[in-house]
């Protein structure tokens, strides 16, 4: 999305409360992020959004990095901040995003493949990532 408005003429600068793309080989991952550093984005790794306010016809954000705390001004604000499962309970089946592990379209059509034997053929499955593709 960062790369998409980007490309459309925004100003945009990514906050990382951790490293960006940490689950990535970090070959790959450097190599990425310095692609986009070099179309314009701006990426602030370790940076720790701790507020925002709206200001006029914008917001300000106040940030950590680095044990120092900043105000960062924009004029729009996307907020991307993860997805978290909403039940444990029994006979509530979910796939895709809302569960933990890979966050990637085959693994969503992998996980509703296991809802269905587990809920509608009622044969017991589990998860299991060993073969499943790694691709961003």
């Amino acid at each position: 999305m960062a790369q998409s408005l980007l490309r459309l003429g925004s100003r945009v600068t990514m906050f990382e409360q951790n490293k960006a793309k940490p689950k990535d080989d970090p070959e790959l991952a450097r190599s990425l992020l310095h692609s986009l550093a070099a179309e314009g984005l701006t990426i602030r790794e370790d940076a720790k959004v701790l507020s925002m306010e709206a200001d006029g016809d914008g917001v300000v954000l106040t940030v950590e990095e680095a044990g120092q705390t900043c105000r960062v001004p924009a004029s729009h604000l996307r907020i991307a901040t993860g997805r978290a499962p909403r039940t444990t309970a029994r006979g509530i089946y979910a796939a895709g995003d809302v569960i933990d592990g890979p966050r990637f379209t085959h693994a969503g059509s992998y996980h509703a493949g296991i809802v269905v034997r587990n809920a509608l053929l009622h044969r017991p499955s589990k998860l299991n990532y060993a073969a499943l593709p790694w691709v961003t």
